[in-house]
């Protein structure tokens, strides 16, 4: 058993819980799961099952800069992106396709949030939206988490995966 703990403290756990008799762990890549599975499966008083599920997908957003004066919430940007903007009015009748998530009333950016589908036919107009009667060019808005101990992406200082926070 020492040397399962300690085979397993090189691997990290996302995270884990505990139901009866049952434990279930979550790693964060594919071979953290089978090194863990290998490691439960040299001792054979535990009876071992695997699943792997992908990730789930983010919707894309996308930053419009430079909103006409006159919009001044979320509301009203949405009402002018449907009516001028064909493409986003016939996808947001089906489902919620298209949501302003972010609206800065002093700066006049916004940032709105699509399906796939929809950025797809954004990008086909060549990245531009219609407000009013001008065009407005919609960049991919992208957010990413670094850590500032190990300098990794994709998770924040004091989380469990930082190696070098665990030491």
């Amino acid at each position: 058993e020492k040397e399962m703990k300690g085979s397993l403290k090189v691997n990290p756990v996302k995270n884990y819980t505990v139901s009866g008799n049952t434990a279930t762990f979550k790693f964060v890549t594919k071979d953290q799961l089978k090194k863990a599975e290998t490691v439960f499966k040299s001792q054979e008083k535990y009876k071992v099952s695997s699943k792997s599920e992908p990730g789930k997908k983010l919707d894309p957003k996308l930053s419009i800069r430079n909103i006409p004066s006159d919009i001044t919430n979320k509301e009203a940007l949405l009402e002018k992106l449907l009516e001028k903007n064909e493409i986003l009015k016939s996808s947001s009748e089906k489902d919620d396709a298209v949501k302003v998530v972010f609206f800065d009333d002093k700066e006049k950016t916004a940032v709105i949030r699509v399906n796939a589908a929809v950025r797809e036919s954004i990008r086909q107009n060549r990245d531009y939206v219609h407000i009013d009667l001008r065009e407005h060019h919609v960049t991919d808005r992208i957010h990413v988490i670094q850590c500032y101990h190990c300098q990794e992406f994709g998770h924040m200082a004091n989380s469990m995966y930082c190696n070098a926070w665990m030491k």
